[in-house]
């Protein structure tokens, strides 16, 4: 499917939902190749006190509990409050989808979404006991449902689930990558992910219950993360520039392809690209229907470095001995072009803001290059 322009009039929705309530047995869907532009949202803002859109939705949304769900292949693009979101629920299956900027608080979601626990919790453990008793033939089919018999009711049961493979790109959105409550480190898999925050830090939010019901938080950093047995192998783009690149428009770092159509589509491309394995690709890529791709522009990002398979003939601006920056000098968008690495002093009676821009039409007066003059304090 293609879904958009959707949640007009509703919240705490998503362009897919399931439900698990009242318990557990939500078992066996599968939700797979669906292309999600935008997650609408509609409600009343508190604090602005005004009823406002997009709010509180999500691309795909396993609420209540809802287990045993097969989430393969999808791409989400721009949901409102995260890409996906488990809440409660275990042994779902979450792979091989993209995850494209979700505008607030995380991409993907682990949570659980009622306090106190204890009594919610309990009176569903106990509605999926007495559903074993009546029902046998329930238990024969999903037996791994009632792996919970094993894991009774408390903060951390949320177990056995598996998120793997799956790519999230969100170099202009300021959010976490992932935000979890209550995860069963033990059983929970999260592994060989793509991601890519555009050169912020990358964060990772963690909290569990303690005795009294109070959230304690276990984890912010993706070190944090790494160290609870989570994306060890795992890649962080960021990892593949040797350094970041200087007011470049993050928009253009990568290109992102999505087919909503039911046959095969070429798409053309302006130039050399590098796809998520770090290869080069030109020409022209095809997608199959309800599908995506992500490419990255590895080359010529004037990040002023010699790399990502860039050479002199291709990228000079990155690969040229003698690259130059623009120095605004006024703040007025007067730029003056200056040799890469050399030194500049300023008047000491003058105070400057100096801003580097990259690969700008710059003003060469000669009337410039005679006001920076002198050094101040030996400096």
């Amino acid at each position: 499917n293609y879904i958009h322009d959707i949640n007009q009039k509703t919240e705490d929705s998503s362009a897919i939902y399931t439900q698990g309530a009242p318990n557990w047995p939500s078992w066996g869907n599968i939700i797979r190749k669906n292309i999600i532009d935008g997650t609408g949202g509609y409600c009343f803002d508190d604090v602005q006190q005004k009823w406002v859109s997009p709010c509180y939705t999500w691309g795909i949304y396993l609420d209540g509990l809802a287990s045993g769900t097969t989430v393969d292949g999808n791409t989400v693009i721009g949901a409102f409050r995260g890409g996906m979101l488990i809440n409660g629920g275990v042994y779902n299956t979450i792979t091989n989808n993209t995850i494209i900027g979700s505008l607030n608080y995380s991409q993907m979601q682990f949570s659980i979404g009622h306090v106190p626990y204890s009594t919610i919790l309990q009176d569903r453990y106990d509605e999926l006991m007495k559903l074993k008793e009546e029902v046998p033939q329930f238990y024969e089919k999903y037996h791994d449902l009632f792996d919970i018999e094993n894991n009774p009711p408390h903060c951390g049961f949320m177990a056995h689930n598996e998120f793997k493979n799956n790519t999230i790109i969100y170099p202009e959105n300021k959010t976490n990558l992932y935000e979890a409550l209550c995860l069963d480190y033990e059983t929970t898999q999260i592994d060989n992910n793509i991601y890519w925050s555009g050169y912020e830090e990358v964060i990772a939010y963690v909290s569990e219950l303690n005795a009294t019901d109070d959230l304690v938080t276990k984890s912010t950093t993706i070190d944090d993360w790494k160290n609870l047995g989570f994306d060890k192998n795992s890649t962080d783009i960021s990892s593949w520039y040797n350094s970041e690149p200087v007011f470049n428009n993050l928009s253009d770092d990568y290109k992102f392809f999505y087919n909503t159509e039911k046959n095969i589509k070429k798409f053309n491309l302006d130039m050399s690209y590098c796809n998520l394995n770090n290869e080069i690709i030109s020409g022209n890529i095809k997608i199959n229907p309800f599908e995506s791709k992500v490419l990255l522009s590895c080359f010529c990002n004037n990040d002023f470095k010699c790399n990502n398979n860039e050479t002199k003939n291709s990228c000079p601006n990155d690969c040229s001995k003698e690259t130059f920056v623009g120095l605004d000098i006024d703040g007025n968008n007067n730029y003056a072009e200056i040799p890469h690495n050399n030194t500049y002093n300023f008047k000491p009676s003058d105070s400057y803001t100096i801003e580097f821009l990259i690969n700008t039409t710059q003003d060469n007066s000669p009337d410039f290059c005679e006001t920076i003059i002198a050094e101040k304090n030996g400096v």
